[in-house]
């Protein structure tokens, strides 16, 4: 999730590799200390990571360091200290911070951090950071990011990297978690530990924490460079049949929606799969056994259909049939005798083609559509134009079904992918080329095994709710495992009667209204540590960028600046806008350092310590 600081090396095709020669007796700067404070409040995430550097040497070091955020987070704060002087970071619009470039003289010192493109290597975003300081020098940095933990497959997972590059005196990673729903279970893992500890919720059902203070002893026994691990914090919650918990904080709330007790509804399941030329080898064996797992794994009344595509579509049969055991196996039989990887990629004509065959099913009342559609390339043959093929599959689906679009390795557009499941109702996911590939389809795979729901609305009563700051209310499925989150504003702070609030959509057993009770509702004061406004806004941001990357007309327009003035308020990145550090110190301006931090592969974040800009 998080690795702060790595010396002498980069990132190269997603792994780290030397930058830097040194002479055998440069040992770079001295990390004195290397701390990472983590508070989870109802699944939103505050983590703040601090490292100390010293340079002892007689003469000036470089050192490069890496930074790995959550590709879902938001960096919400960066300062550095160099020699007592406080530099802190202030969010500005990209057109500002260029203007602030331009301007610059010998004498500033300038410091910004670019976003321009999120790194899919293992959802993280990775940052590089070259800092210099002269003899005697010392630096202290610290940077704090925002997340909103999801649940998945039935869990929420916290994965904060441990990577500070080499032995240090004094390493510390605390964790604190807060869920007022209760504890349904709870355990972590360290680095460098295959074991689990499972944390028991009898003492406090709410409230566990975690703290991980590895000696220097320790840290060499790892190896010589010390930690570089994850600790991992996996649980889950107390859910009810019920419309879910809404915390209230102030004139803001947050509601969490994981129904339990409800039956899993028949699924239309189409698989759509690329088998052109670059899937061959390693990549189509993969997604062969992935298949096989996948087919023994659909629920009994289902109905099913195979797509292969490449320069042409080939299906396994004219429409969907039912999951039986028989047709299982013929079903295995033309993956095992068809995915062969070979020729173009028609990815227009093969989505087309499963819509259509999703359609003339002869079941489709009170079933959940999904489209599974894997690829590893971009567009070559037939309609090679990305929008056309967005354009071409929103006509032709007319929001019949949910499409969930996997991206193969790197050689892709993996923002088409994006846009075209934001468009149809699903997500979008990067499947990394390794030996866990087949793990990845299957666990993706899972996540949409259970529809719960459908056509999901949740509603609130426009005399206790600004029903226009709401964050999406509407969803086209919900699965088991996940969870629906809503965000929005009080007209009155501090209230909202359980009664005004309602969860309705298609169940199994047909329509369902699901409603809120009073012990479902926690009312806290308004305090600095609140986090609702601050998670509101994080979603909010989100959907505006998904509008932006989606529309190219004045309504994408409107939605960045939204984003930018969201982004200002809250001090996040975001690919519209940058940190610039501001000095604290009149006296900053006489220091000479020079630090930049960059993306090592496919990101190109920035941070250029050259000159002081002053505020």
């Amino acid at each position: 999730m998080f690795s702060f600081l790595q010396f002498g090396q980069s990132v190269k095709n997603g792994e780290l590799t030397d930058r830097f020669k040194r002479d055998d007796n440069d040992e770079g700067l001295t990390m004195k200390s290397y701390t990472i404070a983590s508070s989870v409040t109802e699944r939103f995430s505050t983590i703040n990571i601090q490292s100390r550097l010293q340079n002892n040497h007689s003469y000036t070091v470089k050192s490069k360091l890496l930074v790995h955020v959550p590709e879902a987070a938001f960096i919400s704060n960066f300062s550095i200290v160099i020699n007592g002087s406080e530099y802190v970071g202030k969010i500005v619009a990209n057109e500002e911070r260029d203007e602030a470039i331009r301007n610059r003289t010998e004498t500033q010192l300038n410091v910004e951090v670019k976003f321009s493109e999120t790194n899919t290597e293992r959802g993280i975003n990775i940052f590089e950071i070259d800092i210099t300081l002269e003899a005697g020098g010392e630096t202290t940095l610290s940077l704090t990011y925002n997340e909103l933990l999801e649940r998945r497959l039935g869990l929420y997972t916290q994965k904060i990297f441990v990577y500070p590059g080499q032995v240090v005196d004094t390493l510390a990673v605390s964790a604190i978690v807060l869920e007022s729903q209760g504890f349904e279970t709870f355990s972590y893992s360290v680095p460098h530990s295959e074991k689990s500890v499972l944390l028991s919720s009898v003492s406090n059902p709410t409230v566990n924490s975690v703290l991980y203070q590895p000696t220097k002893k320790e840290q060499t026994t790892v190896s010589s460079k010390g930690i570089n691990g994850q600790l991992v914090i996996e649980y889950d919650l107390k859910h009810e049949k019920d419309a879910g918990n809404v915390i209230v904080e102030g004139g803001y709330f947050v509601h969490y929606f994981t129904p339990s007790g409800l039956k899993t509804m028949d699924k239309n399941i189409l698989f759509v799969i690329d088998d052109s030329g670059s899937m061959s080898g390693t990549k189509i064996r993969q997604v062969r056994e992935s298949m096989l797992s996948i087919l023994d794994n659909l629920n009994p009344n289902d109905y099913t259909n195979i797509l292969k595509f490449s320069t042409s579509v080939q299906t396994w049969l004219p429409m969907p049939a039912v999951a039986s055991s028989e047709n299982i196996a013929k079903a295995k039989t033309f993956v095992n005798d068809n995915l062969d990887a070979s020729g173009g990629t028609n990815i227009n004509d093969a989505l087309i083609e499963a819509i259509q065959s999703l359609k003339s099913s002869s079941v489709n009342v009170k079933r959940a559509q999904i489209i599974f559609f894997l690829t590893d390339g971009q567009p070559s043959t037939g309609i090679t134009d990305t929008e056309q093929i967005r354009k071409n599959v929103m006509e032709e689906n007319e929001g019949f079904a949910a499409i969930y679009c996997l991206g193969f390795g790197f050689n892709l557009d993996y923002n088409f992918l994006k846009n075209l499941a934001y468009e149809n109702n699903g997500f979008s996911r990067p499947i990394y080329e390794d030996e866990d590939a087949t793990e990845q389809l299957v666990d993706i795979y899972n996540e949409i095994k259970d529809p719960f729901l459908l056509d999901v609305k949740v509603n609130y009563d426009s005399k206790y709710v600004e029903l226009n700051s709401t964050t999406n209310n509407k969803f086209y499925q919900y699965f088991n495992g996940t969870e629906i989150v809503v965000a929005g504003k009080l007209k009155k702070s501090g209230v909202l009667p359980a009664d005004t609030v309602l969860v309705q959509g298609l169940s199994k057993d047909g329509n369902l209204d699901l409603k809120m009770t009073s012990r479902s509702i926690t009312i806290r004061p308004l305090d600095e540590n609140s986090s609702n406004k601050k998670l509101q806004d994080i979603k909010k941001i989100k959907q505006l960028i998904g509008k932006y990357s989606t529309y190219n007309n004045a309504e994408s327009e409107k939605a960045k600046q939204d984003a930018i003035k969201l982004a200002i308020e809250n001090n996040f990145i975001t690919k519209f806008t940058s940190f610039v550090l501001q000095v604290k110190s009149p006296t900053a301006s006489r220091n000479k350092v020079m630090c930049t931090i960059g993306f090592g592969t496919a990101f190109t974040a920035i941070i250029s310590l050259m000159s002081l800009w002053m505020f």
